[in-house]
């Protein structure tokens, strides 16, 4: 019995590691099911309960929720989105479970769902160019930023926000440049290069300007963990070739596909301008913390602060009272739902999750909590399904792991 929920759970990791593929419905079965045999194995191994400062750290964020709904007042959707962060309560327990039957204690598990999650997110790029050869919308007659990311939601069963899909492409490149490092076989590192340059390109299409300096930022950091353990030769060809590819990325993007574009315009920060994704960002961000200035140490509960920012947004324009706009800033969030004391706890567990990272010499885990920290300034990814299972899972794995050395 043991041997076969053991085998179930390999299974299930293969499933999670094709999530780039995956239907959202898929997607959320696999997660529950790799819970409930992550339980059942823990239950079949009879051990006995342990205290574990990482469960518990890597829940606190979901307990907050819980606490915040004492508090809160829009009770029907906080329970909507409690369901939908619900990963965030349930996989730090799933990894506790595993990690205490030694079922992570072979590399092969992480290397597993790796290489996987990155095939995957390969062949999705591939069905994401097909998207744009077959896409056509009159909104759209021009090849820019609008149009590539209106035609990768087109796909069937697969579809994801561009964001989304961004944050897909930027873990497996991430994890292709650790696959780079590790691999001695000269075809395959040509093969993966090759990959990996396409995928790259693909997130300058979908232009998702967090996600791109996230990626950029954690990729800096995988390369300066990854050269101090190689010569000064190579080097000095990875400095001379990163060079090259930037100036190349620069002067590739055409001006009106550069979405980077409207942070150096002035109108982008003076009056509200809706057709300028950064300039609606703005506005946001000062609702945000006029809000927080009036309810600092516990904020509003959970499930009511998109309408505090609502009526805010009342006051600034019809436009985004309609489109009814998230902080799109995952701690700004944190701060507006639970305080001051609930982004201390959450800022708390990132920084133990990247202490931990960092102990064990991981320095893709570290890379990936980097990543995530940067897009969570941008995006509020721990309040769509999507985000949630990635981030945990991800969080979980590496965190578990580490722990284990």
């Amino acid at each position: 019995m043991k041997k076969f929920i053991s085998n179930s759970i390999k299974v299930n990791i293969v499933l999670l590691g094709l999530f780039p593929i995956m239907p959202h419905i898929v997607n959320a079965v696999t997660t529950a099911s790799f819970f409930i045999l992550s339980t059942l194995l823990y239950i079949t191994s009879k051990i006995k309960l342990e205290k574990s400062k990482l469960l518990l750290i890597n829940s606190s964020l979901y307990l907050t929720y819980l606490v915040s709904l004492i508090y809160t007042s829009n009770f029907d959707y906080a329970t909507k989105h409690l369901l939908t962060a619900l990963s965030l309560g349930v996989l730090p327990l799933a990894f506790y479970f595993l990690n205490s039957t030694n079922f992570l204690k072979k590399d092969e598990i992480k290397a597993l769902f790796l290489k996987i999650f990155w095939s995957a997110s390969a062949v999705y790029s591939f069905i994401v160019y097909i998207s744009f050869l077959t896409f056509s919308n009159p909104r759209y007659p021009f090849k820019d930023a609008n149009f590539f990311r209106n035609a990768s939601t087109t796909l069937p069963l697969i579809d994801q926000h561009p964001i989304y899909s961004s944050i897909i492409l930027s873990l497996a490149v991430l994890i292709g440049i650790h696959f780079l490092f590790v691999t001695k076989n000269k075809k395959i590192k040509l093969f993966i290069g090759l990959v990996q340059i396409i995928m790259i390109i693909l997130l300058i299409m979908l232009m998702s300007k967090g996600v791109i300096l996230a990626l950029i930022l954690g990729a800096i950091i995988l390369f300066n963990f990854q050269l101090k353990k190689t010569s000064p030769i190579k080097i000095s060809y990875t400095i001379i070739f990163s060079f090259f590819v930037l100036i190349l990325v620069y002067v590739a993007i055409p001006q009106k596909n550069n979405r980077f574009l409207q942070l150096f315009n002035e109108i982008t920060y003076s009056n509200l301008n809706e057709n300028n994704s950064t300039s609606i960002r703005m506005n946001i961000y000062k609702c945000a913390w006029e809000k927080i200035k009036k309810a600092p140490l516990l904020g509003y509960g959970f499930g009511d602060v998109k309408d505090e920012l609502v009526l805010c947004y009342k006051s600034k324009s019809p436009f985004m009272v309609k489109n009814l706009y998230n902080s799109h800033n995952q701690y700004l969030s944190v701060f507006l739902g639970m305080g001051i004391l609930g982004l201390i706890i959450f800022l708390y567990m990132l920084f133990y999750n990247l202490r931990i990272a960092l102990l064990a010499s991981d320095y893709l885990g570290f890379s990936i909590i980097i990543l995530f920290c940067v897009i969570l300034f941008f995006e509020n990814i721990l309040e769509r399904q999507t985000g949630v299972i990635l981030f945990t899972f991800f969080i979980n794995l590496f965190g578990h792991i580490n722990l284990k050395k």
